[in-house]
């Protein structure tokens, strides 16, 4: 299918035996997936430009690809960025508010936890020449939040970032990829642009900007699944 596919990765690092998630993708296969995108013809563009060419309809390149990352990890600017930028891409990086310059730890997972970027990384990764975005403020579930609850979350996650960084937040990315047509219409309200989801798919022509789709890269992926997805076949 012709249209902009939207990668979605949360963290890239060690992997660790014990870890079950799923969601850190090993430096290696990260390196060799960015690898891929290069030496396949794949047109790696910020997700700005991406949105512009689905609402303006302009000619889509049959490879156009955006790099996304949710909540904000240290391991984004320390594994992940250097590998991007060795190939000369730019990403987006959806980052959680109360997160920032957390480590976040779970009572049952006490052997793990996870260090996120502070604003000095944040700062950093601006003038890379990558884009920050919103990922909410506590990183909640915004369906199921009263419509006063979401429009909070939505305003301060948008001005707290905007006030720390000094560059407008225009993109979101919906915590869990939980949304529903009154957060759509309230994102587009709060001055985002456009908004992420987890759905599986590619944007073409028309797609609705506030219900971007993307495709997940999990550790589990090899050569091949991580082709097939770009490739469409799991969308078949």
């Amino acid at each position: 299918m012709n249209g902009i596919k939207i990668l979605l990765y949360h963290s890239v690092g060690d992997i660790d035996p014990r870890d079950n998630l799923g969601i850190r993708v090993a430096k290696e296969d990260f390196y060799r997936q960015m690898r891929f995108l290069k030496e396949d013809g794949y047109s790696v563009c910020t997700l700005k430009d991406a949105v512009e060419k689905i609402e303006k309809k302009i000619s889509l390149r049959e490879k156009a690809t955006v790099i996304t990352f949710d909540d904000g990890y240290k391991d984004n600017i320390l594994n992940a960025s250097p590998i991007i930028e060795g190939f000369s891409f730019p990403a987006t990086f959806f980052v959680t508010v109360n997160y920032i310059g957390a480590v976040k730890t779970s009572p049952k997972r006490d052997w793990q936890s996870w260090e996120c970027m502070d604003w000095d990384d944040l700062k950093e990764l601006l003038k890379r020449g990558h884009n920050i975005g919103s990922h909410g403020v506590r990183h909640v579930d915004l369906c199921g939040l009263t419509a006063k609850e979401r429009k909070e979350e939505l305003k301060l996650s948008k001005k707290s970032l905007e006030s720390a960084l000094d560059e407008e937040i225009d993109f979101l990315s919906y915590p869990y990829g939980s949304f529903d047509d009154e957060l759509t219409r309230l994102a587009r309200e709060t001055g985002y642009k456009a908004a992420c989801t987890v759905a599986g798919g590619v944007n073409g022509w028309g797609a609705d900007p506030f219900r971007l789709k993307r495709i997940e890269i999990v550790r589990e992926d090899t050569k091949k699944s991580f082709k097939d997805k770009l490739e469409d076949i799991y969308d078949r």
